[in-house]
């Protein structure tokens, strides 16, 4: 009976004391400030009358209206109590975390790296605009330059036009003029056809017959007049004389008056050398072709006349080249060497010299 009252005191509580609110949190003080998951507040119901306690206990049933049980209440606020942790758990968060951290790193390096890629994109940018200005510059100049040169090309090129228009003058004035064979001078020089060779003639021998041709032909006495003469050409009885005298005013007069000497089976020519030699060879081939084939020609001097129209060297010179092709020839001796035309004439006027 004792311990039934005892247990009903002790589950006795006061009504006013029940009815207060506490704060079981001390959030807005300024002197304490709650730490969730570290502090563990517990409430515990106390009596806070003892008048209470003791009508409590004057009564033998006690409060049967508000008795209750005695209770302890517990509050958490961590969030690790009732709470499994797992090494998986702990490995996701890990991995989470390192994924994390990775992203920054990569996107940190990454803006780094772009950084450092546009500074040396700019830099080479510079670099290239300076070296192409540079550049421009230099080109600019050679430009001019070339140029210039073209200028200054152009004005030799006219000077050298003019020089070569003066020197093919100056060419043409030296052709038409009598070229010296080996140094000497052939303008007093002339060639006498059709006069026969004696056995062991001497040079005096042959002067005096020269002399006796031209008095009794032309009426000159040539006596004085002859420098030096001598035959050229094959070995022949009638081989060609060259003839040089000491003035050019009789060398004149006997080649404007060489007329005289036609039907009397002499000839006398000018002294022909070199390219006018070859010029007056094709020129008599082509006069006789145009005589063989009936046409009107005539040679006088350098010039061949076929049926009134003068022909040029070019026309003839194809054929004259096919010829020399064939069989290479002396063109000396072999125009001086040419025979006489009429041989009795010359055999009567031998015999008339000789007594």
């Amino acid at each position: 009976m004792m311990r039934h009252s005892n247990d009903l005191r002790r589950s006795w509580r006061c009504m006013q004391c029940e009815q207060i609110t506490r704060r079981s949190r001390n959030d807005n003080t300024p002197v304490r400030r709650n730490f969730e998951g570290d502090m563990t507040t517990t409430s515990i119901d106390t009596d806070m009358s003892m008048d209470d306690r003791f009508a409590e206990d004057r009564s033998i049933l006690g409060n049967t209206i508000t008795a209750e049980t005695p209770t302890r209440k517990t509050t958490t606020s961590s969030p690790l109590i009732n709470t499994n942790c797992t090494l998986e758990q702990i490995s996701q968060l890990l991995d989470t975390k390192l994924e994390i951290n990775k992203r920054s790193t990569l996107s940190e390096l990454k803006t780094m790296i772009q950084t450092e890629i546009n500074s040396a994109i700019n830099t080479l940018k510079q670099e290239l605009t300076h070296k192409t200005g540079m550049l421009f510059s230099e080109q600019t100049n050679i430009k001019k330059d070339i140029s210039e040169l073209n200028g200054k090309m152009k004005t030799m090129e006219s000077e050298c036009h003019k020089l070569k228009t003066e020197i093919n003058s100056i060419s043409e004035r030296f052709a038409l003029k009598p070229k010296p064979e080996n140094g000497a001078d052939t303008s007093k020089r002339i060639v006498l056809y059709g006069l026969n060779e004696y056995h062991r003639e001497t040079e005096a021998e042959l002067n005096d017959r020269i002399i006796n041709l031209f008095g009794n032909i032309l009426n000159i006495n040539l006596l004085g007049y002859i420098e030096d003469l001598n035959r050229i050409g094959k070995k022949s009885p009638r081989r060609p004389i060259v003839i040089e005298l000491i003035s050019k005013r009789m060398t004149k007069y006997i080649l404007q008056n060489n007329r005289y000497f036609r039907n009397t089976g002499f000839a006398v020519t000018a002294f022909l050398t070199g390219e006018a030699l070859q010029e007056r060879k094709e020129l008599k081939e082509e006069y006789l072709n145009a005589r063989k084939s009936g046409k009107r020609a005539s040679l006088r001097g350098s010039k061949l006349i076929i049926d009134g129209k003068e022909i040029s060297r070019a026309s003839t010179s194809h054929h004259m080249n096919e010829s020399q092709q064939s069989q290479p020839r002396n063109i000396d001796m072999e125009f001086y060497s040419r025979p006489t035309h009429n041989p009795h004439i010359n055999a009567e006027i031998h015999e008339t010299f000789r007594n």
